[in-house]
């Protein structure tokens, strides 16, 4: 095989595609300074640049643990040449730096180390993190990852170490793999400790760190200078990532402002295609895609997911004083009473060897957990559960294919999307289009949403199905705009809850539309009532940063549980202000003829006409119920009487045969 020279490469920031992040160095240095700290995973690619961070803030000592000889020997001589080159300077107090090989599965060789260094602050970066490996060895993720957190949060408080973080991975947010379910029961424990003894233990989550050992840019280099080609698992798969400098600054952010219990996490921006990443460094390295190197798909891997998510559900982040770090500061709530129990029966099957059992336990323990690539997983459903486990209710095989099905779905193209027109009853003009989502199942026909969306919301695919439907609509309202430039034509799309409460929402959406060249005014999002009112903080900043965008904002499912006057006392100046253009009323409301709801319909449309927000009637099936939508001085329409969703070749020809609605003919 023919041996390409590989040219020298920019800075690895240039695969970042943003800036990189920088904080706040100087408030981390007077934290630190004068401080003991005890680094875990020292000689790993993040543990020794925390090494080196620290150092720089003037420590009164640092302690290395690590299990690898080697590593951790490399990053001691390193810091040991800084601190001879220090020594000549009398404006300096040299840190003190001490060496311990441990293994942090076993708590004597640890309570040997605090108690003989007493360290103020804990930085914990050892773990097993390799995916697939573990998938092939879930006892070794379960002692590592978690019998080893627990040892060191054990010793933290015995010791009463003041300040504890511990690295984790996006990969514990709706794990599907052992890894992650893994680092996801060690967050559990380190959030426990916090609430149990009121100190600053934090969780710090990362995306994919450019530049590690374990990321794919090692990988991509090895490739690219034999040669080729590129192996890549698949071209839909894409993750965050961050720098290795930034995630370390993002660890040492989180001990300064941590108050404990939180999940901490750095605003990456948009998530990065690994096809996308490897053409950059192709090019980086000074070679042309497909002519010097090739790229070719080799089928996901056990464990492996397409998409990774930053939050899991029940999860509310919030900014914090550092404008690009977001925390969840309602983590430690969300613990399972049992975890104490659920822990020691882990630690047991992984000293038993027990797979099976290790399956199952993270199942309970972590609910969201499913783990549907890994072969150790296939086996365990296809068995029936080992005796000590026979109390345990497994997974359904219903429910199993089903999530099975929508993930193939969504990355063969089954689902389609279907178009609801949008009139305006007062010119009976069509105005705009609902995007409402359909599964063209291959044995099954066509399937509505409310036959997949609870497994969709349950399994975590409820988020990039979100973003495939908003970039699809976003596309075809773009290409009517195109064809009927004489028609203001509008497009309404439906976040999930889970979509709405996502880290970098307006960036995306502003992303989506820039690539698709949509101007933003033309995209209404509609939200749900009950998303609106959950966190009125979070919502009040999520829609002044969407209308700043230019994008329109619909409040969905009005007057479900009649709860529309508790949303106008939550978010008044939103809706005084115009930040909400427009309320649409549920169906329920259109379709019963009852008193009580004739009276919940009066008020609403009586409220929003005072405040001047337009509203949409949906479920529009009769001449009865549009004559009391206009009555009630609806402005808009929506449903089987005026059109059945359609999809986008039908709703064009429907566009081209009729630019107006005559809805008096219908009656």
């Amino acid at each position: 095989m023919l041996v390409l020279p590989v040219f020298a490469m920019s800075k690895i920031e240039d695969l970042l595609r943003r800036e990189p992040i920088k904080t706040n160095v100087e408030a981390v240095s007077r934290f630190l300074n004068g401080k003991r700290v005890l680094i875990t995973g020292a000689g790993g690619s993040i543990g020794s640049e925390i090494c080196r961070q620290v150092l720089q803030c003037n420590p009164a000592e640092i302690l290395l643990v690590g299990h690898g000889e080697n590593s951790v020997f490399n990053i001691q001589q390193e810091l040991q040449q800084t601190l001879e080159s220090w020594r000549g300077c009398a404006a300096n107090v040299v840190p003190r730096l001490t060496t311990l090989i441990a293994d942090i599965r076993f708590a004597a060789r640890l309570d040997y180390a605090f108690e003989q260094f007493r360290p103020d602050i804990v930085f914990h970066a050892a773990a097993h993190k390799h995916v697939p490996l573990m998938e092939a060895n879930s006892p070794e993720a379960i002692t590592n990852n978690v019998v080893g957190t627990k040892n060191l949060l054990d010793l933290a408080l015995r010791y009463n170490v003041k300040h504890f973080v511990m690295i984790s991975t996006d990969k514990a947010v709706n794990p599907t793999s052992v890894m992650g379910a893994s680092k996801r029961a060690a967050e559990m424990l380190v959030l426990q400790a916090a609430q149990v003894s009121k100190r600053p233990f934090v969780v710090v989550r990362f995306g994919n760190v450019l530049g590690s050992r374990g990321s794919v840019v090692p990988t991509f280099k090895r490739q690219i200078a034999a040669g080729g080609p590129i192996t890549i698992t698949h071209p839909d798969i894409c993750r965050y990532f961050m720098t290795i400098p930034e995630a370390v600054q993002l660890v040492l952010q989180a001990a300064v402002i941590g108050d404990g219990g939180e999940v901490f996490m750095l605003n990456m921006g948009e998530p990065v295609k690994i096809v996308d990443l490897a053409k950059d460094l192709i090019r980086l390295s000074g070679y042309e895609v497909g002519k010097d190197i090739d790229i070719v798909y080799t089928g996901l891997r056990p464990g492996e997911k397409l998409y990774e998510e930053l939050f899991v559900p029940g999860e509310r982040y919030e900014p914090t004083q550092h404008e690009k770090i977001l925390s969840v500061r309602n983590a430690s709530g969300i613990i399972p009473e049992n975890l104490e129990s659920m822990v020691a029966a882990l630690c047991k099957a992984a000293d038993l060897n027990d797979n099976e059992a290790i399956i199952s336990l993270l199942q309970q323990l972590v609910t969201e957990y499913k783990p549907g690539g890994s072969k150790v997983a296939q086996d365990v459903s296809d068995r029936p559960l080992p005796h000590c486990q026979q109390n345990l209710t497994p997974v359904t095989s219903e429910s199993t294919q089903l999530e099975k099905d929508l993930k193939r779905a969504l990355m063969q193209r089954e689902l389609q999307i279907y178009y609801q027109p949008i009139v305006n009853l007062e010119t009976n003009e069509i105005t705009s289009f609902e995007a409402l989502l359909r599964w063209q199942h291959p044995q099954h026909g066509l399937i509505a949403p409310d036959k997949f969306m609870n497994t969709a919301e349950n399994t975590g695919l409820i988020v990039p199905i979100g973003w495939w439907v908003l970039r699809q609509a976003c596309q075809q309202l773009q290409t009517w705009q195109r064809q009927f430039p004489h028609m203001r034509l509008g497009m309404s799309v439906n976040l999930s809850r889970q979509q709405f409460f996502q880290p970098n929402l307006s960036e995306r959406i502003a992303q989506i539309l820039a690539d698709v060249r949509l101007a933003a005014g033309s995209l209404r999002l509609e939200i749900a009532e009950d998303a609106i009112v959950k966190d009125d903080d979070y919502t009040s900043t999520l829609i002044q940063q969407l209308t700043a965008l230019g994008v329109q904002v619909q409040i969905d499912n009005i007057g479900v549980g009649y709860s529309f006057l508790s949303l106008l006392q939550q978010l008044p100046q939103l809706l005084q202000n115009k930040k909400i253009s427009r309320l649409k009323l549920d169906r329920i409301l259109v379709s019963c003829d009852d008193s009580e709801t004739a009276e919940i319909m009066q008020t609403i449309t009586a409220i929003a006409y005072d405040l001047h927000i337009d509203v949409t009637a949906i479920g529009v099936e009769t001449t009865k119920q549009l004559a009391r939508v206009k009555a009630l001085k609806c402005k808009y329409g929506q449903g089987y009487f005026f059109a059945k969703p359609l999809v986008g070749n039908a709703a064009e020809k429907l566009l081209e045969g009729q630019l107006h609605y005559q809805v008096s003919h219908l009656k």
